[in-house]
């Protein structure tokens, strides 16, 4: 590796006092946001009527139709701007610091709020529908729910991430084998057009198109006013069983095995399913099941305990799973519903050890563990542009998913070029008659299936080879890597979370999506054109990468 350029005075003091600025800093001013957030709700959305949801959806289409309805001369036409909604990039869990210059924005953030809960009981089924703004909460929305005996049927774990933009994106979790993408719970869009004009889209009315063209587009057909999603019965417990591995081979068996009873609706399939890689050869794989109560029945004889791992002097979920690799035997926990939803929350999902290297330490968790996890709208806001490309050129934050039958080349590729630990690893089922934006490959078991089942891996942290000391200032080539395993990702028909940091260029990013077919009809078609940007513009970095790559090139 080259020599970087030195950093200037304040980056180094950043680096060098991280985790004693996050402690001191962010930690306090977090909960300052966080009180000032309940306190603006408890006044400002205390409940919402249909009527001032209607006013606010309202405010939106006659700011659109002002921007897009007027008559223009052609230099105005020229420089009319892209619209794009007003919600700080800070507000976001894309990793991308997009400041949203020179663009219109549209009024959307006080959208936020949950409409209604539809129950539907007959005799041998029961389901219901949630109505949510798009500025709603998985933590806000999972909270109504639970209070009211149901869950998201897709319910992520991250709780200030907002039920629209993972509709617009990738939410996946858990539970996705069963259910598929948090998109394919949708059952409802109302959207407002690039003319301004209200639609309610659905899979069997006149918007049909458009329906399967929304998720993944990132708000770039229509700005998102209103969705309805899938909610399921909840139960106040998880049986949870943590198998410990010690085998690469045997981690793919076991999914195969879990994959092969979903795909054929085999009542005994897990209802969460998920693994933690923590070397080479070493996971956990937890299965677990939604209980009415924290007992075992009668004729399971199987040990189990209650653990209420939400208390914040608990380890952090992914430390508590580590230790079970030294148990050499499964074991059964029972944990409370919520807390499991949002088990990997205070860790931010495994990354705040690189943050606060002893956070997980008993005196921190028992003395300041309930400040966690810091805010991640200060934590991006405090970002200026040299540790912004700090973070793009020393972390590696990579979402992706891939055919099962891959992950036992997808995790040596995966040692071989970041040498990060512990990786995220869990299933999910795609639908291909609803996945208009993702090239989904053939079913390996089954051609004539409508469902492909996959695998999704998490890769966070910093890698092994950067934390060296004689590596510190040099140029770790993350820009190189992070495109080989886009390559990789095209070559074997996966796909990345456009959320992440991608380094594609577009001829690339159209071969991993396809952005020729219905989403350009759509763009057409609803004339988004030169009012909203494409979803490449949308998703991409938004510094300058490539100067970062050549400057790895001349390393090799």
């Amino acid at each position: 590796m080259t020599k970087q350029q030195q950093p200037s005075l304040l980056q180094r003091f950043i680096e060098a006092r991280r985790a004693e600025i996050v402690v001191l800093v962010v930690l306090p001013i977090s909960l300052l946001i966080a009180i000032q957030r309940a306190l603006v709700d408890w006044f400002f959305f205390p409940s919402s009527s249909q009527t001032s949801h209607e006013n606010r959806v309202g405010a939106v289409v006659r700011a659109v139709q002002v921007q897009t309805n007027r008559e223009t001369t052609q230099q105005q036409q020229q420089q009319q701007q892209t619209l794009r909604t007003d919600r700080s990039p800070y507000h976001s869990h894309s990793l991308r610091n997009d400041t949203k210059a020179n663009t219109t924005k549209i009024p959307l953030g006080s959208l936020r709020c949950v409409l209604s809960l539809d129950i539907d009981v007959d005799a041998t089924n029961e389901s219901g529908i949630v109505h949510v703004e798009p500025g709603a909460t998985v933590g806000e929305v999972t909270t109504y729910l639970l209070q009211r005996g149901w869950m998201l049927e897709c319910c992520l774990e991250m709780e200030d991430a907002t039920l629209g933009g993972l509709a617009m994106a990738q939410g996946m979790t858990t539970h996705s084998h069963r259910c598929g993408l948090l998109s394919e719970t949708v059952t409802e869009y109302t959207v407002v057009t690039a003319e301004g004009d209200l639609r309610v889209v659905r899979e069997d009315n006149e918007h049909a198109d458009l329906f399967r063209a929304l998720p993944m587009s990132h708000g770039t057909l229509g700005f998102l006013v209103a969705l309805r999603l899938r909610v399921i019965p909840s139960k106040p417990w998880v049986k949870l069983t943590y198998t410990p591995i010690y085998k690469r081979s045997a981690l793919h068996e076991l999914y195969t095995d879990v994959l092969d009873q979903a795909a054929n609706d085999d009542p005994k399939t897990p209802f969460f399913v998920e693994s933690i890689a923590f070397g080479k050869e070493t996971s956990v794989l937890m299965t677990g099941y939604l209980s009415a109560t924290n007992r075992n029945d009668d004729d399971d004889k199987t040990p189990a305990t209650t653990n209420r791992i939400g208390w914040w002097w608990k380890p952090w979920f992914f430390k508590h799973v580590e230790s079970k690799l030294q148990l050499k035997q499964a074991t059964t926990e029972y944990i409370p519903i919520r807390e499991y939803l949002m088990r990997h929350d205070r860790s931010m999902c495994m990354t705040m050890s690189t943050i606060i290297p002893y956070g997980n330490h008993i005196l921190f968790r028992l003395l300041l563990g309930w400040l966690l996890p810091p805010q991640m709208t200060f934590l991006k806001s405090s970002h200026t542009p040299e540790t912004r490309e700090a973070s793009l050129r020393k972390q590696c934050y990579q979402d992706v998913c891939f055919p099962s039958a891959r992950l036992p080349i997808m995790l040596d590729f995966v040692e071989r070029e970041f040498g990060i630990y512990p990786l995220l690893v869990y299933p999910c089922m795609l639908r291909n008659d609803r996945k208009a934006f993702v090239r989904v490959p053939p079913n390996d078991k089954d051609t004539n299936s409508n469902k492909s089942y996959n695998l999704n891996l998490g890769i966070y942290g910093i890698p092994p080879a950067m934390l060296e000391p004689n590596n510190r200032d040099k140029v770790y080539p993350m820009v190189t890597k992070v495109r080989r395993l886009e390559a990789w990702l095209r070559d074997i028909g996966g796909f990345q979370h456009t959320y992440c940091d991608s380094f594609q260029t577009e001829e690339e990013f159209s071969a991993m999506f396809d952005t020729d077919g219905l989403y350009k009809d759509m763009r057409t078609k609803y004339k988004c054109e030169g009012v909203f940007p494409s979803v490449y513009d949308k998703t991409r970095p938004e510094m300058d990468i490539w100067g970062w790559l050549r400057e790895e090139e001349k390393d090799k």
